[in-house]
């Protein structure tokens, strides 16, 4: 054999070890992200963090919050929290928004809940349009049938938003469609309709002011109704800031639901794609579930609704069977995409013993019109058995 021959070879060889190494490290960290825990997400306050930041103004209830309990997701979390404002509460509707009088469980006819979940492009989204025509709520008189909205994605703007620092993490602005309309954030649209509205942002709309104003999203739930009990949830930390938004809901008639406004993330990084085989939705998922099972512990456990933008790019993804194993009263994911040609956006329900509430069979749907958004709303109809 000749020297070049045997050089080549030898070359050769010298390759296909390394790429037999690449691929074995690849193996190990793909097999060890398939293993790996989601983060302990616990209402236990976290040492040195700047959330949770209490609610100005607000004498009765504050959010509960339930955080990670990893130091690595805290110090990402917190790079990201330190840059938006305090979360905004406003537990009870203007009175004579919704049929019936919720003090008096005797009162009103209406023994349904509507429930839609939307992210409206930060302000992008006919949000207005959107309640009166969708929710059937008069904003001009206040009046209407008992609903709720989760809302993803949803604007905030404020001068109540601090300055980021140095060492603060600030995302760009949502690139949002151009509409013809002006841009209204969600506490504005509450306020205008008179709803209660549970709103916690996840992270700066962008460094620069726009008309004079800083602006943060995240995530929101509004209502006809009054929303009792609200939770904030930091979820496991995977690229970008998430958070939760739950809420308890009582109809006229005496029920309640508990619902949340989830909002997971669409991609992760590479590095994290290698370290989680990417899991990164997965774990959220697991996060999110870890929270509401202690809630269900220290709140007491209701008829349960989980909406909102999840990102999945399949209806078969991992993290959507997970929710799926613990929301088992869930109906089948709709066929129609949410989002481009992807079927993002999700409503999960889990009934819960000694209470009648279920969804209303043939109820979940998708919403046609985007009212100027990049996702397609979906809604579904919560009904009290008993009254069958």
């Amino acid at each position: 054999m000749s020297r070049a021959l045997a050089r080549t070879r030898a070359e050769c060889g010298g390759s296909r070890r390394a790429v037999i190494l690449v691929v074995s490290v690849l193996a190990t960290l793909l097999g060890s992200a398939a293993c790996m825990p989601a983060a302990n997400v616990a209402s236990l306050r976290p040492v040195d963090r700047a959330c949770p930041v209490p609610v100005s103004g607000v004498r009765s209830e504050q959010p509960a919050w339930y955080h990670p309990q990893g130091e690595g997701d805290a110090a990402h979390l917190e790079r990201w929290c330190s840059t938006v404002g305090a979360p905004v509460l406003v537990a009870n509707p203007t009175p004579g928004s919704f049929d019936g009088d919720v003090t008096d469980p005797g009162a009103g006819t209406t023994d349904d809940l509507i429930v839609a979940t939307w992210n409206p492009n930060a302000g992008a989204g006919d949000l207005l349009r959107f309640v009166e025509a969708e929710l059937g709520h008069s904003c001009g008189t206040g009046r209407g049938p008992p609903f709720v909205l989760m809302l993803q994605e949803a604007l905030r703007r404020s001068h109540d938003i601090p300055r980021p620092t140095a060492s603060a993490v600030v995302p760009p602005a949502v690139a949002e469609a151009a509409r013809g309309s002006e841009r209204l954030d969600v506490v504005e649209v509450a306020e205008q309709c008179g709803l209660s509205i549970l709103y916690a942002a996840a992270a700066r709309n962008g460094a620069d002011e726009r008309d004079g104003l800083p602006e943060e999203k995240g995530n929101a739930i509004i209502s006809s109704l009054p929303i009792s009990d609200p939770i904030v949830v930091e979820l496991p930390f995977e690229g970008a800031r998430r958070v939760t938004t739950i809420g308890t809901v009582r109809l006229p008639a005496g029920w309640s639901v508990r619902v949340a406004s989830v909002h997971f993330l669409s991609s992760a990084r590479p590095w994290r794609v290698l370290t989680t085989g990417n899991a990164s939705r997965l774990r959220e998922a697991t996060g999110l579930l870890e929270a509401l099972e202690s809630i269900e512990g220290e709140h007491g456990a209701l008829p349960t609704i989980a909406a909102g933008d999840l990102n999945t790019w399949s209806r078969r993804e991992t993290a959507l069977f997970r929710l799926r194993d613990y929301f088992v009263d869930s109906p089948a994911p709709l066929a129609e995409p949410t989002r481009g040609s992807f079927p993002t956006d999700h409503i999960l329900f889990r009934e819960q013993s000694g209470h009648a509430a279920s969804l209303a069979p043939g109820s979940y749907r998708r919403i046609d019109e985007a009212y100027n958004s990049d996702h397609h709303p979906v809604v579904a109809v919560v009904s009290d058995d008993s009254q069958r």
